[in-house]
């Protein structure tokens, strides 16, 4: 059991490792020397905990999903009312953001409009898991009477996710240097104005 534990601590450092490295360089400049190198390994062991950068970068993605998916949760428990959820998935995956603004990087990365299928298959998932969350959430929010029975839930969804996608890349390209939270809340507060009754 300690070998399994040993593992996984490794793997997070690998993980971590990687993330820094596309946070300093970008995906495209992430290499198997590189990382093995931070962690104190042999390129070579890099292979008992990954098959390949694909299955790195994969699991990395495969994060976010798990993310968003404790978000929902968390704001489910948190609040009944459909709008104050969204207002706290919003600022739980913009915290995220700012913890670690790597992951935009890799979700708009090249790589994920052009080059692995697997990888371009499951952040479109994940973009297709999230805006249908928050249009089941606005949804709710008609039902409620909290927006107009007239919202179109997918579009105002689509602009929802956009709102976030900005402030990440604003955070991602600056390396994090950007504090958006302000912007954002603002962002957010016009939104609910806007589509609110």
């Amino acid at each position: 059991m300690a070998e399994r534990l040993d593992t996984e601590i490794r793997r997070e450092q690998i993980l971590q490792a990687a993330m820094d490295i596309v946070r300093e360089k970008g995906l495209r400049n992430l290499r198997i020397p590189d990382i093995a190198k931070r962690v104190g390994l042999v390129p070579s062991a890099f292979y008992r905990h990954f098959s390949g950068k694909q299955e790195l970068v994969l699991v990395l993605v495969g994060r976010i999903r798990a993310a968003l998916e404790n978000h929902l949760a968390v704001s489910k428990k948190e609040a009944a009312d459909p709008l104050q959820r969204l207002g706290t998935i919003m600022e739980m995956h913009l915290g995220v953001m700012r913890e670690s603004p790597v992951m935009p990087l890799i979700v708009l990365s090249e790589d994920a409009a052009f080059g692995d299928a697997k990888m371009r298959r499951l952040i479109l998932d994940i973009h297709s898991f999230f805006r249908g969350a928050v249009a089941g959430l606005l949804e709710e929010a008609k039902a409620a009477g909290r927006i107009p029975g007239d919202t179109d839930s997918e579009v105002a969804a689509m602009i929802y996710v956009s709102l976030i996608q900005h402030t990440a890349l604003l955070l991602a390209i600056s390396g994090g240097k950007v504090d958006m939270g302000q912007k954002a809340k603002n962002a957010w507060r016009e939104f609910v104005r806007r589509i609110g009754t």
